[in-house]
């Protein structure tokens, strides 16, 4: 049994552990929202890209990838990347999965005039692997999401699975992570990696947990 003078002292003892750790750092989530209004770790290969409007816009007018990438062929090989996307225009945009370079990789497309997200892949030439309806509508905010598991992609629209595709010949093993643009443009945010291997960078602020923290300690020494 638990003493009065114990309960008493737990609320204390909460206090301090969490004064201590206010910052905690995950393992496996890598977040950038573009907050300090640095591209830090991205490298361009190819488009214009700057922050604007607290997100990073991509802008490439040609009939080629104006990829951003990220990351490290470490954080593979099984990994997934969501991002939100406003003030898009144009023909495509993309999420790209274990790039190896601008003629191998995996890709999400979003296919902005028809209104489809569309799995590829890239080896050489492009060869598009799905063809689904996504309900697109330009003018709002929307989110799509990449994941990769083994040699299987799927694709999701605002949090709904649009599609799936394996890859038999098992082309891609590992590579990095991209964004791009196509005879378009977008602004990208809030953007979350995660995976076994993936460098933590997402801190959770430890003090707005303590209230349901010693209320949870509350109830469970509540004396009869």
């Amino acid at each position: 049994m638990i003493s009065q003078r114990c309960v008493r002292i737990l609320p204390f003892l909460v206090v301090a552990v969490l004064s201590m750790t206010t910052l905690i750092v995950w393992p496996g989530t890598f977040v950038d929202d573009f907050s300090d209004n640095k591209p830090d770790g991205w490298k361009r290969v190819g488009g214009t890209w700057k922050i604007k409007d607290g997100g990073y816009h991509g802008v490439e007018p040609g009939g080629v990838e104006g990829a951003v990438l990220i990351g490290d062929p470490k954080w593979g090989p099984d990994y997934s990347i969501e991002v939100k996307v406003w003030n898009a225009e144009g023909a495509w945009l993309a999420i790209h999965v274990r790039w190896m370079d601008i003629d191998n990789h995996y890709d999400w497309w979003i296919d902005l005039a028809n209104k489809q997200g569309d799995l590829y892949i890239k080896k050489g030439a492009y060869a598009q692997k799905t063809v689904d309806n996504i309900p697109l509508d330009i003018k709002k905010e929307f989110s799509i999401k990449l994941v990769v598991e083994g040699f299987t992609l799927s694709g999701y629209f605002n949090g709904k699975q649009i599609n799936t595709w394996q890859d038999k010949e098992k082309s891609f093993k590992t590579g990095v992570i991209g964004l791009s643009v196509w005879q378009g443009e977008a602004i990208f945010d809030d953007i979350v990696i995660e995976g076994e291997n993936v460098p933590g960078n997402l801190a959770v602020n430890a003090r707005n947990k303590l209230t349901d923290t010693w209320g949870r300690i509350r109830r469970g020494l509540a004396m009869p």
